[in-house]
């Protein structure tokens, strides 16, 4: 029998030392928990990632909104005090006009509106009357891209800016007719309505009225009347401002995400209400 060579004989391990390879092993990850927790781990920063994506969509929106409804109160309370100041007659010679407004196409701005208001222009005016004109440019050409989707308001007292000046500024005060309306439709118009208006809002895609009589009959669009309508439906359609320089590009379904459509129903005689 051949004695054991020197250096193969092994002690026995102790307990202890059983016990802390048994903690070894268990401490090790086989690849498949780490296939399983890496995928956990990637589903839950998913949700995240999809939680802050939907926080940050609805700040989104409730910023759209707040801008949107903002110039939706200011534009209907800029007509309402308008319109409830309103004024027309028929007195022979002395007629004051109302021009029940165009939606019509084919303009570079559309005058909306057109009527004669108790609201003093400046304090050169001998008159406590006012001409106001709206109007709304949506068109594609270049001439006048800096007014497109704007609500515009022109206020014109019975004085020029320059007091020495004898011509009056009034286009349609006292006549009947609607030449000056052809003349005054072009944002450049050789008429001191023409040249006075005032940004009121941005983000304008439509905006229309509709004037009734005392029986509740509208009266016809693009005409000129000189009676004051029982009362007048407003309707503007905004959307966010801020998409004014690439509104017409955006396909529909973006559109309408911001699009947002005010009515109001102003009355300007007691006796229709």
């Amino acid at each position: 029998q051949l004695p054991a060579q020197a250096g193969t004989h092994t002690k026995p391990r102790t307990k202890n030392q059983e016990q802390v390879m048994k903690q070894i092993q268990k401490s090790n990850f086989t690849l498949v928990e780490l296939l399983a927790a890496m995928g956990i781990f990637a589903i839950i920063m998913l949700i995240v990632f999809q939680m802050l994506a939907s926080s940050q969509d609805v700040w989104s929106l409730t910023q759209t909104n707040t801008r949107i409804y903002e110039n939706a109160r200011i534009a209907l309370d800029v007509i309402t005090r308008d319109l409830q100041c309103a004024i027309a007659s028929n007195r022979h010679d002395g007629e004051i006009p109302f021009y029940t407004g165009n939606t019509l196409t084919g303009y570079d701005t559309n005058i909306r509106l057109a009527f004669v208001s108790a609201r003093v222009h400046t304090d050169d005016c001998q008159s406590a009357l006012s001409e106001i004109v709206y109007t709304l440019y949506t068109g594609a050409g270049a001439s006048y891209a800096d007014d497109r989707y704007w609500f515009r308001r022109s206020q014109m007292g019975d004085q020029n800016d320059d007091p020495a000046n004898e011509n009056h500024a009034w286009d349609f005060y006292g006549d009947t007719s609607d030449a000056w309306i052809d003349t005054a439709r072009t944002v450049g118009a050789d008429t001191d309505n023409g040249t006075n208006f005032q940004r009121v809002i941005n983000g304008v895609e439509d905006l229309y009225f509709v004037c009734y009589d005392d029986t509740g009959a509208t009266y016809a669009e693009d005409a000129v009347i000189t009676e004051l309508p029982a009362s007048v439906y407003v309707s503007i359609t905004l959307f966010d401002p801020k998409l004014s320089d690439v509104w017409g590009n955006l396909p529909p379904a973006k559109q309408n995400q911001s699009r947002r459509t005010f009515t109001k129903m102003i009355y300007l005689k007691t006796d229709s209400l």
